[in-house]
């Protein structure tokens, strides 16, 4: 029998995988058109069968990265709900950002209200 060893209250991960831009957008990923003169997007993961969506991003101006977690709206569309910015490093940048998609994910599968 496998010993568990999380202290208690904490949760299991939840397990997430890369996935390619064209599953990204199938999934109903929402973007703001404007946002490709700003940012270009580098990375695409997928949580719970692709209820939860991240991406990361590079700064075209500065160069540093920045991440987001988006979730599903009342309608379906995936918009942030989470996210960072000005990360000096990819791979900090892709931890925190996987990090945050497995905190979410964790909570089970939810619809975000946009304020």
């Amino acid at each position: 029998m496998a010993e568990d060893n999380r202290a208690e209250g904490q949760q299991a991960a939840v397990a997430y995988r890369r996935i390619s831009c064209a599953e990204f957008e199938s999934l109903g990923a929402a973007r703001h058109p404007m946002m490709f003169m700003y940012v270009e997007e580098l990375e695409f993961y997928a949580a719970l069968d692709g209820w939860y969506l991240g991406v990361l991003l590079l700064d075209k101006s500065d160069r540093d990265y920045s991440f987001a977690v988006l979730g599903p709206d009342p309608k379906g569309a995936k918009r942030w709900i989470g996210g960072g910015d000005s990360v000096k490093s990819i791979d900090d940048a892709r931890s925190r950002l996987t990090a945050l998609l497995q905190r979410t994910a964790s909570g089970g599968k939810r619809i975000h209200e946009q304020d």
